[in-house]
């Protein structure tokens, strides 16, 4: 995995600040700023493993 891979699967819910957010009709999907100290993600939705581990590469490797 690398940034490019990683950006391909996650799309728009990398954001500018390199923070990790989207939103559906439910409310939050995934939630992270890489600033908060424990570097916990909220995720409420279902996701392939190729979208859990560009979750996990982005937390390891970008900082907002």
């Amino acid at each position: 995995m690398n940034e490019d891979e990683a950006r391909k699967i996650l799309g728009d819910c990398v954001q500018a600040d390199n923070s990790l957010h989207t939103r559906s009709d439910d409310g939050l999907c995934m939630s992270w700023e890489s600033d908060i100290p424990c570097h916990t993600i909220c995720l409420n939705d279902c996701f392939t493993i190729e979208q859990v581990e560009a979750i996990a590469w982005w937390m390891r490797n970008k900082k907002v």
